[in-house]
């Protein structure tokens, strides 16, 4: 009988449960990994597009005397939509800028193909805008990135 024990072949049932087990918890922290890696991409790529919007603004404040653009449909169409920013932004960011500022956990649940922001014109003294706020939602954050202009 010690003969018989010693010469098993194959392996118990428990054993092959294992290491199923084991690699479907390799398999799912390597998912995750990706998946973190690939919002990490898309919310750098906004936050490059949004660098972009920022520097057509300081390029369309050049072209009318200090002043920015009044209000998000402005934005749309004299900055994005005028040739201030390339085909690619363009093509994501037009008509995707609200008015006003975000509230708490507006950007929650961005989808990986979508783009959200608001654009918020500051005045004083009821004048032209000569600063703004911008806000561009990303997706590994539950509240909108602000980008503002001040010159106080």
């Amino acid at each position: 009988m010690l003969e018989r024990l010693g010469k098993r072949k194959g392996f118990t049932l428990i054993e092959v449960v294992i290491v199923i087990a084991i690699g479907a918890l390799i398999i799912l922290v390597v998912l995750q990994a990706v998946s973190n890696a690939q919002e990490s991409q898309r919310d750098s790529t906004r936050r490059q597009e949004g660098s972009q919007i920022v520097a057509a603004l300081e390029q369309y404040a050049a072209n009318n005397q200090g002043t920015y653009p009044g209000n998000a449909d402005k934005l749309h169409s004299e900055v994005i939509g005028a040739g201030y920013v390339s085909d690619t932004v363009e093509e994501k960011w037009n008509g995707q800028f609200e008015r006003g500022t975000p509230s708490q956990g507006e950007c929650e649940e961005l989808g990986s193909a979508e783009h959200k922001g608001w654009y918020e014109p500051v005045r004083s003294n009821n004048a032209d805008p000569r600063d703004y706020k911008l806000s561009i939602c990303l997706e590994q954050a539950d509240n909108a990135v602000n980008i503002t202009k001040s010159d106080e």
